[in-house]
């Protein structure tokens, strides 16, 4: 199961398994700082080998003739396909070692797992006097402040005098003092090359026994301390080594900290701390929350990893998981669809709320007014998008599949360069013309072309259709089929929605009524008459002004990256409240689970995002925000009813849940569900032709539940003339019990066997 499983993800470059498992390899369990150090005193010579010639094999090389046994009656777990995974090497790197991606840790937590690391928590201090004196070897080199609080620790803990404790080792602990620091307690036996490798070989420190009665003379002499840092350079590479083994007891401190703590001269130590800086034992950086000295910190690796570790333990919210069949709701309630909790309000401005959360969404151009903006504002009004796109930046990016995604122009480097280059998966969306009786657009998009990179004079510049038609040398059905055709490739856009509508309404092609006009002439005497301007003018296929996408500068810098990619996180953040990689398939693919994957668990170390499990039935990982956690679970307007489009971003329709597999229709764009709370209680296929009702005829909220074919009537913008019904609930629609509930909102008309509905007459 394992070698399928690790063959099934060998193609992904960020599968957190892989990620998580190379870490722990490489930081966890391989022990790679005594190999380096192996290694280096085989190659200076300071450890020997010998070769040996022997009659058996040894311990090692005996292993080498099980190979075939190991290889024909042991499986070992290599995948079976041979290939190598593609996570890539940087990936590790970035996550610990890079500044700015680097989350910062608060300085409550430092304090805690300081306290904990040096054996000051309550419970964790020395109980007896070789426990004390072991304590103090491993520690180096410890500073008065915490000697003492370390000796109170063990008073309080085991309620032994700190006497009593030391007079067993007193012979064995030295107390070092030298002039602007505070004194050091260190162990005899290390304190000749520790005071050595901190002050050169000619120290002249001050060493005094740990009790203060202890008889004259009982200490032995350290060399003395130089003047002026002479002398020390010979022990400049021990020093970093001694700094680095010092600061596993430390979290983040300042480079000033360890100067006036150990009273290394400036020089010596930035260069030592350079060197560990180099191989990566310590880290620099703003590593501290809300440091308001901006501070540089400096900080062991392993430690720092470990408060990561802790600060995303702490982090976990506790709570119960939701079952998955309470998701669409969540997300619904999220969205504004059931206009409580989150809902955008009415007018103007709510449309303004609404496209916020719906940024860099690509829907088929024909939904985003006739189903998924109406769901959201009810009612809706088509001229609101108008207003709003000349009040604002707002400007919308076709892409392949006359797709359509709203974007704020300043936030253009949010999606794709080139959005028309992008195949969308129809296994997760379906929108032929057969399932829907929405006009709809042609499907059959043509090959890539560029001939419309001629028709603008200026690149920044904004041309009107008929000034496009003057200065190109094309009629107006190429023209139309040339700028629709830019804004497939993501290219070009128009700065008005009404000419969205009009290219949807006449299949993204030139309208019979914009054919070429003969000019005015009174050859052979007859006159004929004219079409004036203001007529020909609203036969133009398009209106407003056309104009270049402008293509925003590809960021090089790694944290300029990163920060776009945190930005595309919030905005799906804000659409969804929750993220998981089977709800992000039909994002663009820089919004998909791939893509922002690291960024969501560098935003999850901050504590911008958390991560846990909140819905049942999905598999790998959940992150949510903590507005949208702080409303789980709340009321989530259980009682209310409310319809969305198949194709709607708040559906789960098409989704690859396995719980939820079988349980919801195809995504196609013909297809609406209507919800009470949780629970679907009506789903219409094909714009209404095939309807399918879990309630009762007499159900109260009948009325209600069956609204949204009013909707199809009477929306503003290519409303249905009439809905045929053929089938309720499977049985012929004609023989219906349902059918006297549809007379209260609808004019009826019953044929053969259909029932045909008409809005009704004011």
């Amino acid at each position: 199961q394992s070698k399928k499983l690790m063959d099934s993800v060998l193609q992904y470059e960020d599968f957190p398994i892989l990620i998580e498992t190379w870490r722990t390899c490489l930081q966890d369990e391989f022990d790679l700082d005594n190999l380096r150090t192996v290694l280096t005193d085989l190659a200076s010579g300071s450890t020997a080998w010998t070769e040996i010639h022997m009659n058996y094999p040894s311990p090692m090389a005996r292993s080498e003739s099980w190979q075939q046994i190991n290889q024909y009656m042991y499986m070992d777990d290599t995948p079976q396909s041979g290939k190598t995974s593609m996570l890539r090497s940087d990936l590790l790197q970035d996550l610990v070692f890079t500044p700015g991606l680097r989350p910062a840790v608060s300085r409550e937590l430092v304090e805690r797992f300081e306290l904990k690391r040096k054996r000051l928590h309550p419970g964790y201090s020395p109980d007896t006097a070789q426990d004390l004196l072991d304590w103090v070897k491993e520690r180096l080199v410890i500073p008065e402040p915490e000697w003492k609080a370390l000796l109170h620790a063990i008073r309080t803990d085991h309620d032994l005098a700190p006497d009593d404790i030391l007079e067993p080792v007193s012979n064995k602990l030295l107390v070092v003092k030298q002039p602007n620091t505070s004194p050091m307690v260190i162990a005899r036996e290390k304190a000749s090359t520790i005071v050595t490798t901190l002050y050169g070989p000619s120290s002249d420190a001050q060493i005094e026994s740990i009790l203060p009665n202890a008889a004259a003379g009982d200490t032995p002499r350290i060399p003395t301390i130089p003047r002026d840092g002479e002398g020390a350079d010979d022990n400049d590479d021990g020093l970093a080594d001694l700094i680095g083994e010092w600061l596993q007891f430390y979290g983040p401190v300042t480079l000033r900290f360890i100067h006036t703590t150990l009273g290394i001269a400036l020089a010596r130590l930035s260069q030592a701390m350079d060197d560990l800086i180099d191989t990566r034992k310590v880290i620099a950086g703003q590593l501290i929350e809300d440091d308001s000295d901006n501070d540089a910190y400096l900080c062991d690796s392993e430690n720092y990893e470990s408060l990561l570790r802790i600060k995303r333990k702490e982090s976990e919210p506790s709570f119960e998981p939701m079952d998955i069949g309470w998701l669409p709701l969540f997300l619904a309630d999220h969205q504004g669809v059931t206009g409580h909790g989150n809902g955008h309000g009415s007018g103007i401005d709510g449309l303004s709320n609404c496209m916020e959360q719906l940024l860099c969404f690509a829907a088929p151009a024909e939904l985003w007014e006739t189903e998924i903006l109406p769901a959201r504002l009810q009612p809706y009004d088509i001229s609101w998008l108008d207003s709003t796109m000349q009040e604002s930046d707002l400007i919308w990016i076709g892409s392949q599949n006359h797709r359509i995604a709203f974007c704020f122009e300043s936030d253009l480097d949010l999606i794709p360069e080139e959005m028309g280059s992008i195949q969308h998966d129809d296994r997760h969306e379906e929108t032929s013309p057969a399932e829907s009786d929405n006009p709809g657009t042609d499907r059959n998009d043509k090959p890539r072309t560029d001939a419309w990179s001629g028709l603008f004079p200026r690149v920044e510049g904004r041309y009107d259709f008929s000034t496009l038609l003057e200065t190109s040398s094309h009629n107006t059905a190429e023209l139309t089929e040339i700028l629709w055709d830019a804004v497939w490739q993501g290219s070009v856009t128009n700065d008005t929605s009404v000419t969205l509508r009009r290219g949807i309404e006449n299949h993204f092609k030139a309208a019979p009524a914009a054919k070429e006009k003969s000019r005015p002439s009174t050859r052979g005497g007859r006159f004929r008459s004219r079409t004036r301007f203001s007529k020909w003018k609203g036969g133009l296929p398009s209106s407003g002004y056309w104009r270049i996408i402008p293509t925003p500068e590809s960021e090089t810098d790694l944290l300029e990256t990163e920060e776009i990619k945190k930005e595309r996180v919030r905005l799906l953040l804000d659409r969804y409240g929750i993220l998981f990689r089977e709800l992000l398939l039909r994002e663009l693919p820089a919004l998909r689970w791939s893509s922002l994957f690291r960024s969501l668990r560098l935003m999850e170390f901050s504590g911008e995002v958390m991560t846990g499990c909140f819905f049942d039935d999905i598999p790998g990982p959940q992150f949510i925000s903590h507005q949208a956690l702080q409303r789980l679970g709340q009321n989530m307007a259980e009682d209310s009813i409310y319809w969305i489009n198949a194709t709607d971003p708040a559906s789960l329709c098409g989704i690859q849940l396995e719980k939820i597999k079988g349980t919801l229709p195809r995504r196609v764009s013909g297809t609406h569900l209507v919800y009470r709370g949780n629970r679907i209680v009506a789903v219409s296929k094909r714009n209404g032709r095939s309807l399918s009702f879990d309630v009762p005829p007499d159900d109260p909220q009948i009325d209600e539940i069956q609204a949204f074919l009013d909707h199809l009537l009477t929306r503003r913008f290519q409303p249905l003339r009439q809905i045929t019904i053929e089938t309720i609930n499977e049985v012929g629609a004609a023989q219906s019990e349902y059918v006297d509930s549809l007379r209260i909102r609808f004019e009826v008309i019953i044929d053969y066997k259909n029932v045909v509905l008409y809005k009704r007459s004011v």
